[in-house]
C-alpha cells in the first residue's frame, strides 16, 4: 500500500478530503463582502443590495435579517454616507433562481434615506 492509498484508507483521511472538497466548492458560509453592495443613489439616498443563500435566508424575522442590517450599518459607516442616522424606506425581495441544492436565491434591495 502506498502512502497516498494509506491516507485515504483511514477514516480521518476521507473526512479531511471531503472537508477540503466542500471548502473549495464554496459550501462554507459566505461573508458580506461576497453578498452585499451599497449603491449611493444621491447625496442622501442609497440602495443596499444583498443576495440570499442557504445560510442567509430572505426572512425578515430571523438572524439573517439582523446580520444584513448590521452589514448595512457597517457599510454606511465605512462609506461615510449617512454620518447621522438613516431610515429604511423600502425592502424588496426579488427571486433570482433556484440553487442546485434546492433553496431559492433572492436579491433583497433596501432603499434608505439619510437623516440630515
Amino acid at each position: 500500500m502506498s502512502l497516498a492509498e494509506y491516507r485515504f484508507a483511514q477514516p480521518h483521511g476521507i473526512a479531511a478530503g471531503i472537508a477540503v472538497v466542500a471548502l473549495l466548492a464554496g459550501c462554507g458560509g459566505p461573508d458580506k463582502a461576497e453578498k452585499a453592495e451599497l449603491v449611493p443613489v444621491s447625496a442622501h439616498e442609497f440602495e443596499y443590495r444583498v443576495t440570499t443563500n442557504l445560510f442567509y435566508t430572505p426572512s425578515a424575522d430571523d438572524g439573517s435579517e439582523r446580520a444584513r442590517l448590521a452589514w448595512l450599518a457597517s457599510d454606511l459607516e465605512f462609506a461615510k454616507l449617512c454620518p447621522g442616522d438613516y431610515d429604511l424606506v423600502s425592502r424588496q425581495v426579488i427571486f433570482q433562481y433556484q440553487a442546485t441544492l434546492g433553496y431559492p436565491v433572492d436579491e433583497i434591495i433596501y432603499r434608505g434615506r439619510c437623516r440630515v
